[in-house]
């Protein structure tokens, strides 16, 4: 078990009570060999920043396996080296996770030029915009669709996967996004999903808010300066007793991370951006779906293959940034599928925007707004679905927590997803997530 240049799927090791060392794919696999005490800044680390900033895991006496493989050098066109990669599935029945977003008609177009015959799928609800977008740009491209309505869902099915996603991501990947992965194997048996993961990284969409305004922030490589552009989230969902440990904890966590990138030049901003995420985001975050899509199914990231990684950021930054590349993919392969547009996070975007924050911005002033946003939407689905079993289940995950949370406060959130807020349903599945994987 040796991982990749990501980790794209982790290996964990432990001491047993002999003190032999313990390899294992997931970390559950190792409770029968150590008492697994939690690691409150690795923890606050993933949960207060957009990914985790730690080289360990959630638990203190578990470890990860470094890679032993390094990302490669760059050796030609990323187009050939993506369209290798896209042929080797040329014999397989392929679906296509597909959205309204860049990322994935990117590959849409990718796999016709690849000469890969396939078929594609949304999840979620149909009323989200990217289920209406995806339908109607398979259906414009001549690709056979079809929609899975979480709502239709096995209930025991439902959360079989999310007790699973939760360990298996070490509390970070939402359970709500991974309920339908069950019935997805279900549908396509012998099937090879192929997923956008990471798209963004390629495309130089990472962090443009902080790379315009928080330059001089990153000269300084200080942690408690940097931190405002990687919160999302504030710690009140736990204890008061722990949270300056955890602020304290993650930051130092986040200072380190600094420590090891050279000094920032605004000159090379996009470069630094890329590489900082790159080492960080990659194998902090994961929630990387190719180890939680292996529970299930057959599955490939093409835009992480170690390759077209190397051979994309190879390039300079000015001819991938702003969607440059992943907008020449589309021209050469399907310019057909320009004509539909992009689910943008307020409203829909044209192919002249499509890759492009600040034109996107500027058109989203004066266009029509969605109806209603894709946001949350997916988290309320499950809760339709699951209705007061979810409360119950909740409740028990709280009283079986290895780490102390804030418990007014999980109740409220709970009880405020259940009554429909879309922004509590989300917080609700963060915290859920997470607190599967921190059961005793």
């Amino acid at each position: 078990m040796v991982p990749d240049a990501f980790e794209t799927r982790r290996v964990y090791r432990t001491l047993s009570a002999d003190g032999e060392p313990v390899l294992a794919p997931r970390i559950d696999q190792l409770r029968s060999y150590a008492t697994l005490v939690p690691d409150l800044a690795t923890i606050a680390s993933q949960w207060r920043y957009v990914n985790s900033f730690s080289t360990g895991t959630i638990f203190q006496n578990v470890s990860r396996v470094p890679p032993a493989l390094t990302r490669p050098a760059a050796t030609s066109d990323p187009t050939a080296s993506m369209l290798q990669v896209l042929r080797s599935m040329q014999d397989q029945n392929v679906v296509l996770l597909l959205s309204g977003g860049l990322d994935s008609r990117t590959l849409m177009a990718l796999l016709h030029g690849a000469g890969v015959r396939f078929r594609t799928a949304t999840y979620g609800v149909p009323t989200m915009p990217d289920w209406m977008i995806a339908e109607r740009v398979s259906k414009a491209d001549g690709v056979l669709w079809e929609g899975i309505d979480v709502r239709s869902l096995s209930t025991e099915e439902v959360w079989t996967s999310m007790v699973e996603t939760a360990i298996i991501s070490e509390g970070t990947y939402s359970v709500a996004h991974s309920a339908v992965l069950p019935t997805i194997a279900r549908q396509y048996p012998s099937s090879v999903i192929v997923d956008g993961a990471y798209g963004a990284l390629l495309r130089g969409g990472f962090a443009n808010r902080l790379l315009v305004k928080g330059r001089a922030d990153l000269v300084t490589k200080d942690a408690a300066r940097v931190e405002k552009w990687f919160v999302i989230r504030d710690l009140e969902i736990f204890h008061p007793d722990v949270r300056s440990e955890m602020i304290a904890g993650s930051r130092a966590l986040l200072q380190n991370a600094l420590d090891e990138m050279p000094e920032f030049n605004a000159s090379a901003g996009r470069d630094w951006i890329d590489e900082f995420f790159l080492r960080w985001n990659v194998p902090g975050f994961v929630s990387n779906p190719q180890r939680i899509y292996d529970r299930w199914l057959r599955s490939e990231m093409p835009f992480l293959a170690p390759q077209v990684v190397s051979d994309v950021l190879g390039m300079p930054s000015r001819a991938r940034s702003k969607a440059r590349l992943f907008r020449g993919w589309i021209q050469a392969f399907r310019p057909a599928l320009r004509t539909v547009p992009f689910v943008g996070k307020k409203g829909l975007v044209p192919w002249s925007c499509a890759g492009d924050p600040w034109r996107t911005a500027l058109y989203a002033r004066c266009a029509p707004k969605h109806k209603v946003s894709d946001s949350g939407q997916m988290e309320l689905g499950i809760v339709s679905l699951m209705g007061e079993h979810l409360a119950e289940r909740a409740a028990d995950v709280l009283s079986t927590s290895t780490v102390p949370f804030h418990e007014p406060l999980v109740r409220e959130l709970t009880n405020a997803a259940l009554a429909g807020s879309r922004p509590a349903a989300q917080d609700f599945f963060s915290w859920l997530t997470l607190a599967l994987a921190l059961r005793a």
